[in-house]
């Protein structure tokens, strides 16, 4: 791993360092004694008497980077280069043996525990579900808090506990940044980062502060433990204990049984709860257009974080909240995207029970064999039910099933250059009303009556049956 002059800070505490640093990035991969022949590179921190850069500053050593430094009470240089040289050995020493063990398949506890003794501070580390995978083995119940005994005898938080973090969790998930906070009720403050795998929100790794308020030397090995993690959750993402956040709907959708209990905990941390009316808008992402995948994503992340994005690779789905969102703020929202992106989306119908993802899945799916598939367009499934039944009917049903009246209907209009097959539809279709028949065809109502007798007499049909009725108006669509 590369050190930062902030990590050579603390390493070098017992000189009182006294640091002027402006950047204090993590690229150090080794120090030099600073001579009059010695080639400068960026990767490296040099080591001089204090005097050659500071007028009047003697008996110290300086420690410079580029722009940063670090001012040394003491004047051997030999000694604090070898003491930098320890730290670069720590530390390479605890990331190399991580990364060893990454390589090996070790679990996150495994990684934990390698790392516990570089902070000596509580480790967590949570998977999208917002349980425990990893946490620091050498504080037992009752040595923190009530919370943390919370955490040892569940594997996860208190419900309390989640509900007050869920804001934070709410605005971590797509910030790739380390971030410090302290929820409401608790006694410690917790340096926080989000795992992500491929650019998806997979979990978390806190660090509670409990004994001191952590450095920005410290900062810096969390971020790079963080890292870490990533590298290993990248490596075994076939077998992982994490999964990002919309795994579990991508599993409903795809018909994978899931426990109840796992979903509606998952909707309560967002907020969701069960009588609120959801909806799930299908967005088929073309061939021709799979390099935008990816993007779409992030997009939709950006713009509904009150929402669930699911990547399902050549689908990607959008649950919303529409008690939370509305009809008008999801259009709104969505339509700008759908026509940067050349897309359009199916929104199946309005439901309650999350459970059902994959019966709402196949409604939109179906519906999309009926969209005209405008770019920028957004289909309601309620607005093509009808076409689909029909077609459904029409490829499903053996056509020899249908009446065989209206044959004859057809056979009587060639013959005699009638229209009475088009009249018995257009009266099946107007509920069988004559008035609205008449004014659809432009008939007198007497004309219309006359045509229907010929219809009963020719097709050997009681129109005035119900059953008749609707077995006549399915066999059109047949």
């Amino acid at each position: 791993m590369r050190l930062s002059m902030w990590m050579l800070r603390d390493w070098l505490a017992k000189y009182h360092p006294e640091p002027k640093i402006f950047h204090g990035d993590r690229v150090l991969r080794s120090a030099r004694i600073l001579s009059n022949n010695t080639e400068i590179e960026s990767q490296n921190v040099y080591l001089a008497d204090a005097s050659e850069f500071i007028n009047g500053e003697t008996g110290r050593v300086i420690c410079v980077q580029g722009e940063d430094m670090i001012l040394l009470n003491t004047d051997d240089k030999d000694e604090v280069l070898n003491e930098i040289f320890d730290a670069f050995d720590y530390y390479n020493g605890w990331a190399d043996g991580v990364m060893a063990q990454i390589r090996r398949g070790c679990t996150v506890q495994e990684i934990v525990d390698l790392s516990d003794r570089i902070f000596g501070q509580p480790l967590l580390v949570y998977n999208s579900g917002n349980e425990i995978i990893g946490i620091s083995s050498g504080y037992s119940k009752g040595s923190l808090d009530a919370e943390w005994d919370v955490l040892l005898e569940t594997g996860t938080n208190s419900m309390d506990f989640l509900l007050k973090l869920r804001d934070v969790l709410k605005t971590q998930r797509s910030y790739q940044g380390t971030q410090r906070y302290l929820v409401e009720g608790s006694q410690y403050p917790s340096l926080y980062r989000s795992i992500f795998s491929d650019r998806r929100w997979i979990g978390r790794l806190l660090l509670l502060e409990t004994d001191h308020t952590l450095s920005r030397g410290e900062e810096q090995l969390f971020e790079t433990l963080a890292d870490m993690i990533e590298r290993w959750a990248e490596s075994s993402s076939k077998t992982s204990q994490m999964q990002e956040e919309t795994a579990v709907f991508r599993d409903l959708i795809n018909g994978q049984p899931i426990s109840r209990e796992e979903i509606d905990h998952k909707l309560q941390m967002a907020g969701w709860l069960k009588e609120h009316q959801k909806q799930l808008i299908r967005i088929e992402i073309p061939q021709t257009k799979a390099e935008i995948a990816r993007a779409m994503v992030q997009r939709l992340e950006q713009a509904f974080s009150d929402s669930y994005i699911i990547d399902g690779g050549d689908v990607i789905y959008l649950l919303i909240n529409r008690d939370q969102t509305g009809v008008s703020g999801t259009e709104e929202t969505l339509l700008p995207l759908l026509r940067s992106s050349r897309l359009c989306a199916v929104a199946s119908y309005e439901f309650t029970d999350v459970y059902k993802l994959s019966d709402y899945n196949q409604q939109c799916s179906l519906t999309y064999k009926y969209i005209p598939r405008e770019d920028g367009a957004l289909y309601y499934c309620n607005d093509y039910a009808l076409p689909c039944i029909r077609s459904f009917i029409s490829t499903a049903v053996p056509k020899v099933l249908k009446h065989p009246a209206l044959e004859c209907l057809k056979k009587y209009d060639r013959e005699n250059g009638g229209d009475l097959y088009h009249t018995l539809y257009v009266y099946l279709r107007s509920s069988c009303n004559m008035a609205r028949t008449a004014r659809m065809l432009h008939l007198h109502r007497n004309s219309l009556l006359y045509r229907l007798n010929q219809i009963r007499e020719l097709g050997g049909v009681s129109l005035e049956e119900e059953d008749t009725r609707e077995y006549l108006l399915l066999s059109y669509y047949l």
